[in-house]
């Protein structure tokens, strides 16, 4: 039997699983990569042909079990793999139906490297959600896989880019596939290695914050020059680490209407 294939970034879908707001209002929030019940079709159509699976589905108790078999050319027999639904929160016998036969499919093996995802946290614009009169907060950004690899010996991801819906990178994760080097006639003896860009080592919260605020407010360093740009240099900040320090900045002079 052949193996199931990785799934594609086209396959993945990303969708918000939590909300949480800091002290000073900036909203963070986290992503899981799934996939749905098309995709598991699609590829089961793709190893295995239309003809080649099948599922049913029996109710035990009041848990609706999802069984996916296919057809083993070698042992001329059906192999099946069954996993039990659970309701969602809308259509609940759909709910069960679709999330125990996503769940049978994961133990064919579809989908089951999205399981070695890291945890994606990332902050929002103000742009990115509002928040109604008892402060229950409504995402409007939208997120999606941009690039991912695979350790396809250990089917475990290695890197991993999501993207906005402007095709902002906001979070990655390891290295892409290496690129093949080409030899060249003639290398440059002087050539010398870029400098490894230094790891960004954050200062401790309070002393975090008090810089914010004192940038807010037009301070100068003793050295004379800005918060901002003698934080960035001590810290190492990168661009993702300025846009958050950017935006508690612009948080903070809202909030004391500077």
């Amino acid at each position: 039997m052949d193996e199931i294939r990785l799934l594609t970034k086209e396959d993945i879908d990303v969708r918000v699983a939590q909300t949480t707001t800091a002290y000073d209002g900036s909203v963070k929030v986290s992503l899981l990569l799934y996939k749905d019940a098309r995709v598991d079709m699609k590829i089961l159509d793709e190893l295995f042909t239309p003809m080649g699976w099948k599922r049913s589905h029996k109710l035990i108790g009041d848990r609706l079990y999802c069984q996916v078999e296919v057809w083993d050319a070698e042992k001329k027999e059906w192999i099946l793999k069954e996993d039990v639904g659970v309701e969602s929160n809308t259509e609940a016998e759909k709910g069960q139906a679709s999330d125990s036969f996503k769940r049978a499919c994961v133990n064919w093996g579809i989908g089951r490297e999205l399981y070695t995802a890291p945890k994606i946290n990332i902050a929002l614009t103000e742009k990115e959600f509002s928040k109604d009169q008892n402060g229950r907060i409504r995402v409007w950004a939208s997120f999606s896989v941009k690039s991912i690899d695979y350790d396809k010996k250990t089917r475990t991801i290695t890197h991993l880019e999501i993207q906005d819906r402007d095709g902002v990178v906001r979070f990655a994760m390891g290295s892409s596939a290496p690129v093949k080097k080409t030899r060249t006639a003639s290398p440059k003896p002087e050539a010398k290695p870029a400098p490894e860009a230094e790891p960004y080592t954050p200062v401790t919260p309070p002393q975090y914050w008090s810089i914010v605020k004192a940038y807010a407010k037009g301070r100068l360093t003793k050295s004379g020059g800005d918060y901002r740009t003698e934080w960035a240099r001590a810290t190492h900040a990168k661009e993702n680490d300025i846009l958050k320090f950017d935006q508690d900045v612009d948080n903070y002079k809202r909030g004391h209407n500077i």
